[in-house]
């Protein structure tokens, strides 16, 4: 699937999203000089991952089924309390990802 760049005509969220698909894609190569600056992009990330989150829960985007599945699978716990969603499942695996390296890290020390 391509894309084409945002237009002035556009609803402010497409042009938001595209606008920062581009500004992403362009930096996408990046790498981390250390564990810190690593969970400070996965912090800045889950800024983002919040949003398309929510949009992929409002237009149920996941399949129920799959999704249920991840959770059963995931390697977090996900309380039983919180809907099997997109960001329960993105938000919990970004978070765990951050907990994991910061544990790496502090062991490393």
């Amino acid at each position: 699937m391509t894309t084409e760049p945002a237009t002035p005509g556009q609803h402010p969220q497409t042009r938001a999203f595209l606008t920062a698909g581009e500004r992403l894609r362009e930096q996408r190569y990046w790498d981390h000089a250390s564990t810190e600056s690593e969970i400070e992009f996965l912090g800045a990330l889950a800024v983002v991952l919040r949003e398309v989150s929510y949009q992929l829960d409002r237009h149920k985007v996941l399949d129920p089924v799959a999704a249920e599945a991840f959770r059963q699978a995931a390697p977090f716990h996900i309380p039983s309390f919180v809907d099997t969603n997109a960001e329960a499942i993105l938000m919990g695996s970004l978070e765990h990802r951050i907990q994991t390296l910061g544990e790496q890290d502090r062991a490393n020390s």
